[in-house]
């Protein structure tokens, strides 16, 4: 099983409860409202564990290297504090460590280690912390009582508790199930709580549930789906939890609320009772991944530890970051993954990124979304090739490369172009998979060989017509069915090419398929028949999807979100507009290309997708008054404008540019490579 907390002697409980708060508790305002400081699109940055030789924080890049050790500094820590656990704060910037069983367990420290302050203990102790997702609180479990040593009352249940991160007392949490031991908590950003409750079913047993208490309810409701170490992903739209598997080992699901549970890759785990204040997963900022703590027997008394990076997604990849053997009292323990620190203040950047052909843009837009394989930093995981003169079968492929994180490269159909098959080089690990689009007559057999040979797998998704590859490379997306469809046209590209960045955005399976015109060809209506519309998402994109879904699924009206304008332009910007990027917080990265030619879009809208950013659509006059209005409102702190100035003028450049950060405040750069973002 996975590891057990153990603080002073009480162990962490394994039953999850999922809980929204509305209330004011101990003067700590639980709104709900939502979060106004929860901020979206934060960037990945280091991750941390606990490695327990060194007595600090262990800090590294996502793909392991660069380790460093973080100590404790500053006044008021007791002699030979050892941290035991650590959190980061959401924006990365402070952590609430744990230093075990002093008087005084619980500080405040910065990203250095420095204390801030300690926080104050609750009667009986504290138990495990979550932050709420704009950093103003911090929740705990506690029994808030002590037991007398001669009592023959039973023990006080623990309940989950909420600070203010300036705050001076812990106060209980209202709505949980009376009598139940609950903890494990938490925080999405529109302030629901997930925590885990055990409550008695006889003198000698209990079961274990999952709750839920909307905002503005006064208790909750338990759930039908179960496990143990909930984190709710960045955005609150999913909850990992740490599940028994069919062998009875324990892995790990995720949930695409309010959908039911979908197993990410594997996650090894089988580990018994172990020391330390520890969580077991932790969320990338950007949503994208999971770093999780796993444990298995060695040899003899020896236990196995590992910090692996998973995929959140079904079908992605996981590796092995940190590793050791020791002793079931040392290990390593409570990932935590920090948020990208802002670069030092200054004039926001616009970046062009463009080359002397199509190719060239699709690799310069490889290069500045991501760093060379093995050296760290924003990572690659796969790549997808399509063809450089058609965008038939290309029109969901920048979907795809946003969900499996990595670049969209475009090659001619005889041959695979050496500037690509250098880039593949440079991008990707050893192994990796280059998924094909289309069939033969898109890209040719020599493709799939060159790519072989470069020490890569290739992957085909094709179908016998554009709507059938589309619906190949749905089906790769979520093997299990999607959480969001968007419909776009297949007889032009602007609409499919804007989805696709949409569809992105929701990592729990977003796809893009086809229509032909304003009917749905027999591909994408047999796709869609095995949908749900009251357990999916569905968009129709632009005014010809949205007709064929109308003309073809009636019994969907009501059911079907339309995303339309009066042309492509408009569209882009209903799209842009769409809950997809809202998330309940700011957008922080947008992109401009031509809504004349396919490429530069095709390429750009898969970095977007990354970044989680809309892509905006420029006419020959530039972008539209709905248009500058989104960039103005948005509050971005990234622009990228994707072609050459042939594509995209310097005028359009400029209005993009003054929308976002101001009249002429703002600088310009041309192909960055792997930049930090803000």
């Amino acid at each position: 099983m996975w590891g057990v907390v153990v603080v002073g002697g009480r162990g962490v409980r394994g039953c999850l409860a999922l809980s929204t708060v509305a209330a004011v508790v101990g003067g700590v305002s639980l709104a709900a409202g939502g979060e106004a400081g929860a901020a979206a699109g934060r960037l990945d940055g280091r991750i941390g564990f606990v490695d327990s030789v060194n007595g600090g924080w262990t800090t590294a890049n996502a793909d392991g290297s660069d380790r460093r050790v973080v100590t404790l500094s500053g006044a008021g820590l007791p002699a030979g504090a050892r941290v035991v656990s650590v959190k980061y704060s959401p924006d990365g910037s402070e952590a609430v460590v744990s230093i075990g069983s002093f008087d005084g367990a619980y500080w405040l420290v910065d990203a250095s280690g420095h204390v801030i302050r300690r926080l104050p203990d609750a009667v009986g102790g504290l138990d495990g912390f979550a932050w709420s997702a704009d950093g103003s609180r911090l929740y705990s479990s506690s029994p808030l009582a002590v037991q007398d040593p001669g009592a023959t009352l039973p023990t006080p249940p623990s309940r989950v508790v909420v600070l203010g991160v300036a705050g001076t007392q812990w106060a209980e949490v209202p709505g949980q199930p009376a009598g139940c031991d609950d903890g494990e908590a938490t925080a999405a950003p529109d302030g629901r709580v997930v925590f885990v409750a055990k409550c008695p079913t006889s003198a000698s047993s209990q079961s274990t549930s999952l709750y839920e208490l909307d905002p503005g309810a006064g208790a909750a409701r338990q759930l039908s789906v179960g496990g143990v170490d909930p984190q709710f992903s960045p955005d609150g739209s999913r909850l990992s939890v740490v599940v028994t598997g069919a062998s009875g080992r324990m892995g790990l699901a995720v949930m695409a609320l309010p959908a039911s549970q979908v197993l990410v890759p594997r996650v090894i785990a089988d580990a018994g009772v172990l020391e330390g204040n520890d969580d077991v997963t932790a969320w990338s900022p950007d949503g994208a991944q999971l770093l999780v703590r796993a444990a298995e027997p060695a040899s003899g008394s020896d236990y196995r530890y590992s910090i692996q990076v998973v995929d959140a997604r079904v079908g992605g990849a996981d590796r092995t970051v940190a590793s050791e053997t020791v002793m079931p009292s040392a290990g390593l323990f409570s990932p935590t993954w920090q948020a990208a620190t802002a670069p030092a203040a200054g004039r926001p950047i616009l970046d062009r990124i463009g080359g002397a052909d199509r190719t060239a843009t699709a690799i310069a837009a490889s290069q500045w979304s991501y760093d060379t394989a093995g050296t760290g930093g924003r990572q690659a995981n796969v790549a997808v090739l399509s063809r450089d003169d058609a965008f038939a079968d290309a029109l969901a492929g920048n979907a795809l490369a946003a969900e499996k994180r990595g670049p969209l490269l475009l090659t001619a159909t005889r041959g695979l172009d050496p500037r690509v098959a250098a880039e593949l080089k440079r991008a990707l690990a050893p192994g990796a998979i280059v998924y094909v689009l289309g069939g033969p007559q898109a890209l040719d057999s020599s493709i799939d060989e060159a790519v072989g040979k470069l020490g890569f797998q290739p992957q085909r998704l094709a179908g016998q017509t554009r709507y059938g590859t589309a619906v190949a490379i749905a089906k790769e997306i979520a093997p299990n069915g999607p959480h969001t469809v968007m419909v776009a046209t297949g007889a032009d590209f602007p609409d499919a090419l804007t989805a696709g960045t949409a569809a992105s955005q929701d990592l729990a399976g977003g796809v893009v398929v086809l229509s032909d015109g304003g009917s749905l060809p027999a591909e994408t209506r047999a796709y869609l028949g095995g949908i749900d519309p009251r357990r999916a998402s569905i968009y129709g994109v632009g005014g010809q999807g949205v007709e064929a879904l109308a003309s073809a699924l009636p019994a969907w009206r009501g059911l079907v979100t339309p995303l339309a304008g009066r042309d492509r332009f408009a569209t882009a910007s209903a799209v842009a507009h769409s809950k997809l990027f809202g998330l309940d917080a700011p957008v922080t990265m947008a992109g401009v290309s031509t809504g004349e030619m396919w490429p530069d879009a095709l390429a750009g809208g898969a970095l977007l997708g990354v970044q989680h950013g809309p892509l905006l659509l420029a006419g020959p006059t530039g972008l539209t008054p709905e248009e500058t209005a989104l960039l103005t409102a948005s509050h971005l702190t990234g622009l990228a404008v994707f072609g050459g100035v042939a594509a995209v003028p310097p005028a359009t450049a400029a209005q993009a540019g003054d929308a976002a950060f101001g009249a002429g405040a703002w600088s310009e750069a041309v192909d960055r490579k792997a930049p930090t973002l803000r």
